[in-house]
């Protein structure tokens, strides 16, 4: 069956169109009435839209949408697809009746797997000629769980699914891949301001773009839970957020790997009014120094950027080799990092740091810096506070720029509060860290040493948690993203789950 309501009992004898006519009407007075059509052939075709029958191969993927599109609102309808290739081949784009080119979208509904991961795929080079999937009308929401979206190629400046002013899309499980070409402003998705995506639980990876290789927005974006992995852009590896008031990014639990950039923002690009927030997400190997000069190795902003409980590692890039924020005229750029790790991060240019603010001001509170050649840099324009940070490879700022200290910073200099030094502030060669690990923690990160100075080099204040999520005394706690527990409960005592055996004895016992 291509239909089945959720409603009650079907009664006997009842045609297909008296059968829809029950379940709009039952939809008017019960919330919960759900139309599911059930995809039932691989065949691309605007004519197989008989999805409310018995008969085998008549409801093709284009077909169900059609039929969707059709059926009053009052109903939820979701789409099923077995777990087969469904490839558009009607070519014919800017046409948004969904008969040719991409599958318009013009009523809230929902596409799922009805059995494995269905692959809904553009044919890649040379096929078809537009989008796979386009939202229309305000209000609209498209549901796409565990399915793959692949090989949307299209010539013209394209996606593979664009969500359009006022629709909101929501992607769970599943991955977008292998889409875009440089001449497309956003490989996967592009998002129109006031539109809305949410991504849980799901792979981007393989996409090309040339703002934003995975996606676009100039909306509110959401990822949770999510992988973005090897795509490649010339600004924005991963994720663009253009210029203006409406676009913002949140990043929580995520995972960005291996993007890169022709100019700035290896990972992620944000222009001048945005909002970025990134929350527990590990951002490693991420670069952005293709360009005579690329700056942000993972990051690249002009807007506001908020970072708490996450770690980037070995990123690269000429300027800024983990985040490069940037003021512009008229608008300022603002980084707050809290409890977090930045740690291996490799800067191209000699003299340049891990973190560089131009024309902006930044806050460091509980963060921990390790292996880089120079943590912090910070421009005539700019200012930047810090407390309770730990700074294996020191500070620098331009003649005008200002370094200031809320206590409790150690590092092997005292540039990084030399604006305004505080009396809890230490100067210490060795800071006695592990080397990056686990440790109990949602992303990796470098627990002290027992002997570490950083232990209870805090007096107060102190935050409630570390980056592990794992409790800080009130006061005299350990300095830098992680506290040290009086107990710590990974697997060895020894400090072995970071792979260190230099303190283990070679006596026999």
């Amino acid at each position: 069956m291509r239909l089945r309501s959720l409603t009650g009992p079907i009664p006997p004898r009842l045609t297909s169109t008296a059968l829809l006519a029950a379940v709009w009407a039952t939809a008017t007075t019960a919330a919960t009435a759900q139309t599911i059509l059930q995809v039932d052939t691989t065949t691309d075709s605007a004519v197989l839209t008989a999805c409310l029958d018995a008969v085998a191969n008549d409801c093709s993927l284009r077909g169900a949408i059609l039929t969707a599109n059709s059926i009053p609102d009052g109903t939820d309808v979701v789409i099923e697809l077995p777990s087969q290739t469904h490839t558009l081949t009607i070519d014919g784009p800017n046409e948004a009746a969904g008969m040719t080119g991409d599958l318009d979208v013009h009523r809230s509904m929902t596409i799922r797997r009805q059995s494995g991961l269905p692959r809904i795929d553009g044919g890649g080079a040379g096929g078809l000629d537009d989008r796979l999937i386009e939202l229309h009308g305000v209000g609209t929401l498209l549901q796409i769980e565990n399915v793959i979206l692949r090989n949307s190629q299209p010539p013209a400046d394209l996606h593979a699914i664009n969500v359009s002013l006022g629709t909101t899309l929501h992607f769970t499980g599943g991955r977008i891949e292998t889409s875009g070409t440089l001449a497309s402003g956003g490989g996967a998705v592009r998002v129109a301001p006031l539109g809305a995506a949410t991504f849980t639980d799901t792979t981007i990876w393989f996409n090309n773009g040339l703002q934003g290789g995975g996606v676009r927005s100039s909306g509110q974006v959401t990822f949770t839970g999510t992988l973005l992995r090897s795509n490649f852009g010339t600004n924005g590896g991963a994720v663009a957020l253009l210029s203006g008031p409406t676009a913002s990014a949140l990043f929580e639990d995520c995972h960005l790997d291996n993007n890169n950039a022709i100019e700035d923002g290896g990972a992620v690009w944000a222009g001048e009014d945005t909002s970025l927030t990134i929350r527990r997400t590990l951002a490693e190997d991420n670069d952005a120094f293709i360009a005579p000069i690329g700056r942000g190795g993972a990051v690249f902003a002009r807007g506001g950027v908020l970072i708490e409980d996450s770690t980037f590692l070995a990123n690269q890039a000429d300027r800024g080799a983990a985040v490069h924020v940037e003021g512009m005229a008229g608008s300022a750029a603002q980084l707050d990092v809290v409890n977090s790790t930045f740690s291996a991060n490799e800067t191209l240019l000699a003299g340049w740091a891990a973190i560089v603010v131009e024309d902006g001001t930044a806050e460091m509170l509980f963060t921990t810096h390790a292996g880089q050649f120079l943590d912090l840099l910070i421009d005539a324009q700019s200012n930047l506070s810090t407390a309770g940070s730990l700074y294996d490879g020191g500070c620098f700022a331009f003649p005008g720029g200002i370094f200031s200290s809320g206590g409790g910073n150690l590092a092997p200099h005292g540039v990084c509060w030399a604006g305004a030094p505080n009396v809890g502030d230490l100067v210490f060669a060795n800071l006695d860290l592990l080397p990056l690990g686990p440790y109990d923690g949602p992303t990796p990160t470098h627990l002290p040493r027992p002997t570490s100075p950083a232990v209870g080099a805090v007096s107060a204040p102190c935050l409630g948690l570390d980056q592990r999520g794992l409790p800080r005394p009130v006061a005299d706690c350990t300095a830098g993203a992680v506290e040290r527990q009086a107990v710590e409960s990974f697997l060895f005592g020894d400090d072995f789950s970071s792979g260190d055996v230099s303190q283990w004895s070679t006596a026999v016992p």
